[in-house]
């Protein structure tokens, strides 16, 4: 199965995804208001763990833990600590699978009901699962997500068969990493690095093993309900959704410019601008109104500094934030930090 690469920060996201990646930056030491405003919001925006926001949000949080963690085999460790039921009506959908097999494409079935910003796919007639990387725009987060999810992916396995199993290769994209401890440890088998695609390659009889608790009954009908999730998503992808996760995606080296976000979504500049016109808005509109909702949620941690706040956002002077926040709010960035105290 080919890659399929996306635009930078298409497609969305679960918040669940989101507040499993924030704790895992707390977990490792990361303040939480950092990770918070790489996500563009709030705590107050988790409460919902199956609302969605754009991919730029995973996008960023994973390049933010990137930054923050010097451990280069933080992301096997993790993986090979992470658990099923935190991907939702996904991991429901999985473990009551009849067969490693049968889990598995349902994980590449419905896995983007979670997110978006990986492809997960089972090669047919071969004995091999492919992790295929939809967003090159991870960057410096790519090897963290990477080793991440391979590791995830195979723990996974492990827990819904109670078989300790062993793959027959590991692939990965990324360089090899100075250490490889936890990489031999948990994987156990040949490793490569610098390949083309990011995979675990499973033997058949591996494949055909049973999950422990199967339930096929009950596995349909959640099927059932995953697929009505899956046909609501899939008509729900708008350019106003595209173009907030490219501003998201792009916020951090400045003001989006409509250059920069059109050629994100692979767009001449004219087609966007008359496509939002269409949908009722504009690049500037969605701009301010990104700015202004991680404005407010940013600003209730206190141990992020104004002046990083206006950073944050893209401005080039804490001076152009401070006046934006009075028009937005009719009051100033300390004045609001304090009442909400």
């Amino acid at each position: 199965m080919r890659a399929r690469h996306s635009a930078v920060g298409a497609g969305t996201v679960t918040v669940r995804a989101v507040s499993n990646l924030v704790d895992l930056g707390v977990n490792a030491g990361i303040r939480r208001g950092i990770l918070l405003a790489a996500a563009g919001g709030g705590d107050d925006q988790l409460h919902d763990a199956d609302a969605r926001v754009p991919v730029a949000a995973e996008i960023a949080l994973w390049q933010t833990l990137a930054k923050h963690i010097a451990d280069p085999e933080f992301g096997v460790r993790a993986g090979a600590a992470w658990h099923l039921q935190t991907m939702g009506l996904v991991g429901y959908v999985t473990r009551f699978s009849a067969t490693l097999r049968v889990a598995l494409q349902r994980v590449e079935r419905y896995g983007r009901l979670f997110t978006e910003a990986v492809e997960f796919a089972l090669v047919e007639g071969r004995p091999e699962v492919a992790l295929v990387r939809a967003h090159p725009a991870l960057g410096p987060g790519q090897a963290l997500a990477e080793s991440f999810r391979l590791a995830a992916l195979l723990q996974a396995t492990r827990d819904l068969t109670g078989v300790d199993i062993v793959p027959a290769q590991l692939s990965f994209t990324y360089a090899q990493p100075s250490s490889l401890a936890a990489h031999r440890q948990h994987f156990r088998c040949p490793l490569r690095f610098r390949a083309d695609i990011a995979c675990i390659v499973f033997r058949a009889s591996d494949l055909d093993l049973p999950v422990k608790g199967a339930d096929e009954t009950l596995a349909g009908y959640l099927s059932k309900y995953a697929e009505h999730v899956l046909a609501r998503l899939v008509r729900g992808a708008t350019i106003r959704h595209r173009v907030r996760a490219a501003i998201w995606s792009l916020l951090g080296d400045g003001t989006p410019s409509l250059d920069h976000v059109a050629d994100a979504l692979h767009l001449p500049p004219r087609t966007l601008q008359r496509r939002l016109a269409e949908e009722g808005t504009s690049l500037q509109r969605e701009v301010e109104r990104i700015r202004k909702t991680m404005a407010l949620a940013v600003l209730r941690d206190r141990s992020i500094s104004i002046d990083e706040v206006a950073f944050l956002l893209g401005y080039a002077e804490p001076s152009t934030f401070f006046r934006s926040f009075r028009r937005w709010t009719g009051t100033t960035p300390r004045r609001f930090r304090n009442a909400a105290a």
